[in-house]
């Protein structure tokens, strides 16, 4: 949210600034409400707040589910890789189909 605090209203522009534990200072004013979003998430990690800790993690895409899924999705994807397509799966059927005896030759 690019979006400057001071261009919201007076009352919504502290009560965010309150949320986040910031004084309401023409500088704090200046930052963007995602800059002080992000920063009130630091400071609540480092506080020790766990749930927070994560929640950072997974929108910095460091999170340790996030890489696991990464590491899954590629070992799929080498596994299906293109030139595997026309192999199939290694298996060769053939089919018979049995003499109809009606003698034209159509099966």
């Amino acid at each position: 949210m690019p979006l400057k605090l001071s261009e919201l209203p007076p009352d919504l522009c502290n009560a965010i600034l309150k949320a986040a534990q910031l004084r309401a200072s023409e500088k704090n004013k200046s930052m963007t409400v995602s800059e002080v979003i992000i920063g009130g998430m630091v400071r609540s990690s480092v506080k020790g707040n766990s749930l927070m800790m994560k929640l950072l993690l997974e929108l910095l895409g460091e999170s340790p589910d996030i890489k696991l899924r990464e590491r899954e999705v590629k070992l799929k994807e080498a596994a299906a890789s293109p030139d595997d397509e026309d192999k199939g799966d290694g298996i060769d059927v053939q089919i018979y189909l049995p003499d109809n005896e009606r003698g034209d030759g159509n099966a």
